[in-house]
């Protein structure tokens, strides 16, 4: 696994995993990879369950009349506050035969009393380095040298990348509009520029749209690049960095948000 060696060190070195683990960092980070391989070097096959609680109690159940060992992951995009509330129980005392592994952007992500049950892991940054060695792959999928250091210049993640490169133009469509957002949304008629939200996909179902948090995480990389940055520029980061934190929390309506953030760029102060 390219750019973890100091988790991979680390987990390699415990002789038994910790019944209560989180990984922490970006989505595309490779959080759900590392968690799978370290179970898969002891022989225990990792199962990806969803958040919801009636999972859980299936998952609790399983590993309590089961004669197997265990390994459950999941993800705080899915959960809810009950789901939480029955992963807090089960590890308040874990079976002996099972584990829980939970991935999250952050430690905001993170109930304060989990957190305090947990082995945490944060998912080191990448370098350049990092990327160059990664890209190597994507040739597998068809991208050519310009679509590799197009994904290689604007996404933090591999998993970014990938989806960039996955896209049927290989994001070239994706990231002209992140371009075109970033020279002219702060100038537009406020009318005009709520019309970006209907370029995104809002609901995850969409082939036929971009990916909200990918779309913003490249118009971050295309404002944070203008040099010398311009008050509009400035403006559009601003506003982006915002955007993509909240983006993060699952209860939060997704196309207020992107309104706003449509309205910060643009100058306007948006609804409270």
């Amino acid at each position: 696994m390219i750019g973890q060696a100091k988790n991979i060190a680390y987990l390699s070195r415990l002789r038994e995993l910790p019944h209560f683990l989180i990984a922490l960092g970006a989505r595309g980070s490779g959080r759900k990879t590392l968690i799978r391989q370290a179970f898969a070097e002891r022989g225990v096959e990792c199962l990806v369950i969803d958040g919801k609680v009636d999972a859980i109690r299936a998952a609790i159940e399983v590993a309590t009349n089961g004669n197997g060992r265990y390994a459950f992951l999941l993800d705080s995009d899915d959960f809810s506050n009950t789901s939480a509330g029955a992963l807090l129980k089960i590890t308040e005392e874990c079976p002996s035969n099972a584990w829980f592994a939970l991935v999250a952007p952050s430690r905001q992500a993170v109930l304060q009393t989990l957190q305090s049950r947990a082995t945490i892991i944060e998912m080191e940054p990448y370098s350049q380095a990092d990327f160059a060695e990664y890209a190597k792959t994507l040739a597998q999928y068809g991208a050519t040298e310009a679509d590799v250091a197009r994904a290689k210049e604007h996404c933090e993640t591999f998993g970014d990348a990938f989806r960039l490169i996955a896209m049927p133009d290989k994001g070239e469509g994706i990231v002209a509009f992140a371009k075109l957002i970033v020279e002219s949304a702060p100038n537009v008629p406020l009318h005009n520029a709520l019309k970006i939200p209907m370029r995104v996909d809002l609901k995850g179902t969409d082939p036929e749209k971009w990916p909200a948090d990918l779309l913003l995480t490249i118009v971050l990389h295309v404002s944070g690049g203008v040099n010398p940055p311009t008050k509009e520029s400035l403006r559009v980061l601003k506003a982006t960095n915002w955007a993509l934190g909240l983006l993060q929390n699952k209860s939060i309506n997704k196309q207020m948000l992107m309104d706003a953030w449509v309205m910060k760029m643009n100058g306007v102060r948006p609804w409270n």
